[in-house]
């Protein structure tokens, strides 16, 4: 339970931090405004919790591939993957199937592109992107336990971390 609960806040966080950066909530008073964490004439502001709707079980993931765009990733109750976007308002739950068995991992290395990890139900990595329109699943192999995390550092490039049946990263 006490993981379950670290794991939640830190997706909330994570969250309301991408939300903050791409003007998405307004109303509120900044949380911080250190240079460390943003430029000196960053002024986040926060707004009430919206309930975004969806039937979901597992993990949330965001990315953005444009300023004022954000994609959202979640685990739906069937274990498939729920995307939802914001370009100024919120679009529908859109279903891109899988069969997950982790939370996803998302990031963008270039505009109009995100890749999407998650642990699939043979305990293998499995990769979907979008670069224009969803691409089918792809099994990346692997003998994987838990927890899925991406980044990029420049475009085409992505490194991918997971905890492996042995219980190393």
């Amino acid at each position: 339970m006490k993981g379950q609960i670290k794991n939640t806040l830190v997706i909330l966080l994570v969250i309301l931090f991408a939300l903050t950066l791409s003007g998405a909530i307004a109303g509120a008073d900044p949380v911080s405004t250190a240079d460390d964490v943003a430029p000196q004439n960053f002024s986040p502001v926060w707004s009430k919790w919206e309930d975004l709707g969806g039937e979901l079980t597992d993990g949330v993931a965001v990315s953005s591939w444009a300023p004022g765009r954000l994609d959202c990733f979640a685990v739906g109750t069937d274990r498939t993957l729920q995307h939802k976007s914001f370009d100024g308002s919120w679009h529908d739950w859109e279903n891109l199937g899988g069969e997950l068995y982790s939370a996803p991992a998302a990031v963008s290395w270039d505009s109009n592109r995100i890749d999407v990890f998650a642990i699939g139900k043979n305990k293998t990595l499995q990769h979907k992107w979008f670069d224009g329109s969803w691409h089918d699943w792809e099994d990346l192999g692997g003998e994987l336990t838990d927890g899925v995390a991406v980044s990029s550092w420049a475009p085409g490039r992505l490194d991918c971390f997971s905890v492996g049946t042995d219980r190393t990263l």
